[in-house]
């Protein structure tokens, strides 16, 4: 046995700052900055680089000194007829920058410290919205893949005192920030009042990304792909702007205001580092490689982020396999920082498995052509119909003035519907004005009467045409009329009806076999139909007129007609009559497996249906009484017979009827099983290095164990959810129950340490510490016959004890000797024969040991033999009052340590 010193221990905490580790994926200094993000690494990083000139606005030809200044900060201009404005602190700049705390943002990105120097532009967003357009010093070919880079910081710009402008940048929503591309160029606006995307523009929509309004400095990235060459480019507000975004009348004057920093613009070539994607979010297979152009100085760092978050460190891959599970959303902001010892290069990419609407070029239909739509958005197919029919060629021409419904698909995944019109041209003729003759006999034809003046008609939208404007004698129904010149222009289709007068001469209508009881006496009026003034004959076509008194005759057809303005139609509907004199319907009984051991269980009585009869025609009313079922008592009615509980043995009436009004009440007889009993624990222990034999009881006729076992009992040695599923047979019918139990290691307890507290004579407190593989459920005891659940035994005398430690599952028992020991807490060296000397005390003890005692600061003092004492003095010089600590080590070389106090 072990022999355990046990004493009470001081903890000393230290508390250290970490530096940055700049590989490891980890914040480690706790400044939100993680690895090649955080200042602590040095990683300079490289010139800028864009196909934009005057990307960062700090050149200009002289320093603004108003607003709707773009132009000093050539080569920008304004893209529309909005006037942007360029700040630049050499001049110009709006006072309202400086109204717009962090607000706990980053330090210094509130909008009054431009990202790139001394300038920045400014624009409206609103009903009205400004662009800023600049034309690329190398055009971005067809089909290449390109990026936007820009910093964004969104503010309210108030100009209206009289009625102050209320809203808050908290008060935007979401807006798409949208790049345009035009394949020309042009140094004069578009003049449009909105988006420069329109009939007749040059202008498309390149790309869009989704921007939450801050009055801070922000990263956005927007990747697209051109499907032309690209001259000139514009950002700015997407083409149809939010309602938050439009301002009231009476606040003209103020507006959500954007500005711009860093317009970096580049395709797979021109950057020295570019995110190039392969795959797809919705195929599972999307990829994302960095391609560096720059030459590289030394060995080639990847550290991948989405948003702030690591994904790869130690620069293990240039290729990121969005699809493999690294994050449950993995749509987002993905970007990489790329380090070559020198040299740090950054690139974004953003990843949305929901494409937009997409982008198109309309061209509306003229007088003698018609119309087309161009998809500008690259995709594999395209679809005019929502999707009914899909094309991989984005031109769509031919098209007729109309509504039609916009959608791309590409690799699995499709964008969103996007609603268009393509209006007729403002040549296309008026609508007609027309004047119509409805139909007032049995004849039923009228006329239809073209008053706008025209040289063509046509009734039949354009597939014939008459010179003559009036049609006449025609039948009823809808016509769409139509007017063209001599010049091929032509109106849109007009919808012209004629409102029949006789119902179209329709017969009535109804089921064509109907059912009747034979003590009905049935005759033709009982017979269920839907129409006016009903006739009843014995042939389809002539025949004789029937009165509707006749009774009606099993297996009989009868023939129906009706009138409408007394005008009698051309067709009959023919009706076969079933006449019953019983129906087929006999009792059932049948037994129920009781799956919740409780003797009920919830059924659909609506299951039996087809054992009471074969007809699938008839209807079931289900009663708790035969007299019920006879007699339709409500009160005995089983209305929630889809979910019916029954206890026991249970007889069900159900009244059988059929389409008329025969019924037959047959009884269904419900026996309930008892379900097999499986007699195991939900819990059951194992000892370490031993087995349990496990049994799911006699008498079942299967067994099934998860372990696939088929035996009644089985072995098991490691601990797990285990589950066994047995089947008891009652003939025809199977019960069966799953019991599911978990298996959970149990072993003899390891005794890590007793622990003494409060060391006094009398009154002494030890707790029994385990090691942490001791996993049973265990109790404790000091004489081996009594057991307590608590490790903590109070009220010991000093002296030698010995524990024992028992698991409760059979697993054994360990037991372990301690000594309890006794020191003063203090003692007052000053000569008065009263505790003028501090020594250790073991109660009982036959070992020898050594004491030694130190000041506050490590410094050794004195070494004690077993029975030695200390007058607090160090080579005969008292020492003060303070704490000092002392070490115990005994015979067999264990130590224990403790403290106490030198009081003068």
């Amino acid at each position: 046995m072990k022999i355990h010193y046990s004493i009470l221990l001081l903890l000393f905490t230290l508390c250290s700052f970490s530096q940055e580790i700049c590989n490891n994926g980890i914040d480690d200094n706790g400044n939100g900055l993680i690895d090649l993000r955080d200042p602590e690494c040095p990683c300079s990083p490289a010139p800028k680089k864009s196909l934009v000139p005057n990307f960062d606005f700090e050149d200009y030809t002289s320093c603004p000194n108003m607003m709707e200044q773009l132009y000093k900060a050539a080569p920008w201009m304004q893209g529309t007829m909005g006037r942007p404005s360029y700040y630049n602190k050499c001049g110009f700049v709006l006072p309202d920058l400086e109204m717009y705390p962090s607000d706990g943002f980053a330090p210094n990105d509130e909008p009054e410290f431009f990202p790139s120097g001394n300038g920045i532009v400014g624009t409206v967003v609103s009903s009205l919205s400004e662009y800023i357009k600049a034309t690329l010093t190398t055009p971005i070919p067809a089909g290449a893949e390109a990026e936007l880079n820009v910093k964004v910081c969104a503010i309210i710009y108030r100009n209206n005192p009289p009625n102050p402008y209320d809203k808050l940048v908290t008060d935007l929503t979401p807006i798409n920030l949208t790049i345009y591309g035009s394949p020309t160029v042009s140094n004069i606006p578009t003049f449009v009042g909105g988006s420069p995307v329109g009939p007749g523009s040059p202008w498309i929509e390149l790309g869009n990304v989704p921007y939450n309004p801050k009055p801070n400095w922000q990263d956005v990235t927007i990747n697209f792909t051109v499907p032309f060459q690209i001259k000139q480019i514009m950002i700015g507000a997407p083409e149809v702007v939010p309602e938050a975004y439009q301002v009231p009348l009476m606040h003209l004057g103020s507006y959500p205001y954007f500005l711009y920093d860093d317009v970096i613009v580049n395709t797979a070539e021109s950057g020295d580092l570019f995110i190039k994607k392969d795959g797809n979010l919705c195929t599972d297979d999307l990829t994302l490689t960095a391609v560096l152009n720059a030459p590289a100085a030394g060995n080639v760092v990847y550290q991948w982020y989405k948003g702030a978050i690591p994904v790869y460190i130690n620069g293990n891959s240039s290729i990121l396999n969005v699809s493999d599970g690294i994050f449950a959303d993995k749509n987002g902001t993905y970007s990489v920082k790329v380090f070559d010892g020198t040299t740090c290069y950054e690139s974004s990419f953003t990843v949305n498995s929901i494409i937009p609407n997409p982008r198109v070029v309309l061209t509306p239909p003229a007088c003698t052509t018609l119309g087309s739509i161009l998809f500008t958005s690259v995709a594999e197919e395209y679809s005019i119909d929502e999707g009914r029919t899909w094309s991989t060629n984005p031109f769509f021409d031919n098209l007729e003035p109309g509504y039609y419904n916009v959608m791309t698909r590409t690799a699995g995944c499709v964008s969103t519907i996007r609603d268009i019109t393509l209006f007729g041209s403002p040549d296309n003729l008026p609508e007609p004005y027309t004047l119509t003759t409805q139909p007032d006999s049995c004849a039923d034809i009228g006329s239809i009467e073209v008053v706008t003046t025209a040289d063509f008609y046509s009734y039949d939208n354009g597939a014939t045409w008459t010179t003559s404007n009036t049609l006449e004698n025609v039948p009823a129904g809808d016509y769409l009329v139509l007017i063209k010149d001599n010049a091929g222009c032509m109106s849109l289709p007009k919808t012209v009806t004629l409102v029949s007068y006789t119902n179209n001469f329709a017969p009535p209508t109804g089921d064509a076999i109907q059912y009747f009881c034979v003590s009905e006496s049935s005759t033709l009026q009982s017979i269920n139909l839907d129409g006016t003034a009903i006739k009843w004959y014995d042939d389809p076509t002539a025949g004789n007129l029937l009165a509707p008194t006749t009774p009606l005759v099993d297996g009989q057809t009868y023939y129906a007609s009706q009138s409408v303005n007394d005008c009698e139609s051309l067709t009959r509907l023919a009706v076969t009559t079933v006449i019953n004199t019983t129906l087929n319907a006999n009792d059932y009984a049948t037994q129920i497996c009781d799956m919740g051991i409780s003797n009920d269980e919830f059924v659909d009585l609506s299951d039996f249906d087809s054992y009471l009869t074969p007809s699938t025609s008839y209807f079931f009313h289900y009663y708790t009484s035969f007299s019920g079922a006879e007699n339709q008592t409500s009160a005995d009615e089983i209305i929630n017979y889809q979910d019916y509980q029954i206890f026991g043995p249970t007889t069900v009436y159900v009244r059988v009827t059929n389409q008329g009004s025969c019924f037959k009440v047959v009884e269904l007889f419900l026996e309930l099983l008892a379900p097999p009993v499986v007699p195991i624990k939900d819990e059951i222990p194992v000892c370490e290095g031993r087995f349990v034999i496990v049994d799911a009881g006699p008498g079942h006729d299967t067994y099934l164990w998860s372990t696939n076992e088929t035996t009644p009992t089985i072995s098991i040695t490691q601990p797990g959810n285990y589950s066994v599923t047995v089947t008891k047979n009652h003939g025809a019918v199977t019960c069966t129950t799953t019991k599911d139990f978990v298996v959970f290691l149990s072993n003899e307890a390891t005794i890590s340490e007793v622990v003494v507290s409060d060391w006094n004579q009398t009154e002494n407190i030890i707790t029994v510490v385990l090691s942490p593989n001791s996993v049973g459920d265990y109790e404790y005891s000091l004489n081996g016959l009594s057991f307590q659940d608590s490790n903590v035994f109070t009220g010991l005398e000093g002296g030698n004890y010995i524990v024992y430690v028992r698991d409760k599952n059979g697993c054994g028992m360990v037991d372990d000797s301690f000594y309890v020991i006794m020191f003063p807490k203090y003692f007052t060296p000053n000569g008065d024969g009263y505790n003028d000397t501090w020594k250790i005390k073991f109660a009982q003890a036959k070992d020898q040991f050594t004491t030694e005692i130190y000041d506050r600061y490590g410094k050794l003092l004195k070494i004690l033999k077993s029975n030695e004492g200390w007058d607090g003095t160090l080579n005969g010089t008292p020492l003060p009052s303070n704490d000092y600590w002392f070490k115990v080590i005994g015979s067999d070389g264990k130590i224990l340590r403790g403290h106490f106090t030198l009081k003068k």
